[in-house]
């Protein structure tokens, strides 16, 4: 893909105005999300437990609370990638797909803030 070609897709993409809204859609859900989470997030002595696995085997370990601000960014790398998904469905004229595309977003979005408002609250009971 050249950048004409690139340059293309997002003017006609910004054109159709279904999938331009829905683009906006996921930018104002990512904003929301981000300030929402950002405004939770202060500097503790308390450590969170984050779970990394490694060859089938479950390893527990503690971060600080700088470790919250990579949900923000999660949040963000979802928009982009679901965004360029869109994008490209769009291009494909399989609109339809790009509609599902934006409410999987949404639902990934719910899921991933409900785990991150979790995780938060067991930080400030401690």
């Amino acid at each position: 893909m050249n950048k004409n070609s690139t340059i293309h897709t997002i003017k006609s993409a910004i054109k159709d105005r279904s999938l331009a809204w829905m683009l906006g859609g996921i930018v104002i859900a990512a904003l929301i999300c981000s300030i929402w989470i950002g405004v939770l997030i202060h500097p503790s002595d308390i450590t969170v437990y984050s779970r990394y696995s490694a060859f089938g085997q479950a390893h527990f370990y503690k971060e600080h609370w700088q470790y919250f601000f990579l949900f923000v960014a999660f949040f963000w790398v979802v928009a982009v990638l679901h965004a360029g998904i869109m994008i490209k469905f769009a291009a494909l004229n399989r609109k339809r797909t790009s509609g599902v595309v934006f409410w999987y977003t949404l639902a990934v979005f719910a899921v991933g803030l409900m785990y991150v408002l979790n995780v938060i609250s067991l930080g400030q009971a401690a």
